[in-house]
């Protein structure tokens, strides 16, 4: 670490010397731009011109896709790694209305042009009216409220409402990722979504724990909409009950930044996980299996919930 000292420079200002390596390092010389952003913690942050140009924009190309299954994976990938222009491109574009249906999946993406070749994406997010927090508690909204209504699966047949609700949480779970790896490549960024740069691996484990019960749950309700209430339906609930009630208590544990809570619900798990054992060697029943396996997975990840706890 280097130490400077403020000069007096007029009747308002002051300035501080620029380390010699730094500048040769960056490429500058007298007249060159440096850009300051003050961070979330009141630390000022210098960036040379040619970095903050650098990371301006990023264009990727999708070529000659063979199936919709791969184009799918790609756009999902390259809108994940932040690039602000997709184009996808092939000599004779099929299933432009299954395309368009990907695209408008993911959150802020925008068509700007089309062609019999070619499909030119572009995102149209800003960042300052994005708020990381909020959007965490929206996720988990949405995953208390499929949640009550997997357990009543097995006489409403609500499937497709809840398929809808963990589809909402995969589009928002996919656009806080982009965010986040944006902020990656560029912290200057995490100013403007309220959130410190070290919390930044955190948040992204945080939201892959929230999707994957997110689909769990919806994995759940599909079977129980199929076999309805039958025999050690009690049982199963009774479990799915304390697993749901450890969910709300970790997400209200991650608010309040409660360590203690935090470790208390990772000290339960062996045991609610010895409960699905138990009765998955009692009904012997391949799709009553398949809930309980989809529990024990659940309350895998609510002990990941609890390290991101422990860790923020």
């Amino acid at each position: 670490m280097e130490y400077r000292k403020l000069i007096k420079f007029g009747t308002s200002s002051h300035i501080i010397s620029i380390p010699s390596n730094w500048i040769k390092k960056n490429n500058m010389k007298k007249g060159s731009l440096v850009f300051l952003t003050e961070n979330n913690r009141g630390e000022l942050v210098l960036n040379p011109e040619n970095k903050i140009k650098n990371k301006e924009k990023k264009e990727t190309t999708i070529e000659e896709v063979t199936n919709l299954k791969d184009l799918r994976r790609k756009l999902i990938t390259s809108y994940i790694e932040g690039y602000d222009t997709i184009k996808i491109t092939s000599k004779n574009l099929k299933n432009t209305d299954r395309i368009r249906f990907f695209i408008n999946s993911l959150i802020s993406l925008e068509i700007v042009e089309t062609t019999e070749t070619k499909i030119i994406v572009k995102d149209l997010l800003d960042f300052k009216e994005i708020n990381i927090n909020k959007q965490i508690k929206r996720i988990d909204l949405l995953i208390r409220n499929i949640f009550e209504d997997s357990k009543i699966s097995h006489q409403e047949k609500n499937y497709e409402e809840i398929y809808n609700t963990d589809y909402e949480v995969t589009k928002l779970t996919y656009l806080g990722q982009r965010i986040l790896r944006k902020c990656l490549h560029n912290p200057n960024l995490t100013k403007d979504v309220k959130i410190e740069p070290e919390e930044l691996i955190n948040l992204w484990e945080l939201y892959r724990s929230l999707n994957t019960i997110s689909h769990l749950i919806k994995n759940i309700s599909k079977t129980l909409n199929k076999t309805g209430k039958s025999e050690n339906f009690e049982e199963i609930l009774e479990i799915y009950t304390k697993i749901q009630t450890e969910y709300h208590n970790v997400m209200n544990a991650y608010y309040k930044n409660n360590k203690k809570i935090a470790h208390e619900i990772d000290a339960r798990k062996d045991k609610i996980l010895r409960e699905c054992d138990d009765l998955i060697d009692k009904v012997q029943n391949p799709k009553k299996t398949s809930i309980l396996e989809n529990m024990k997975n659940i309350e895998l990840s609510i002990k990941n919930i609890c390290k991101s706890v422990q860790n923020k």
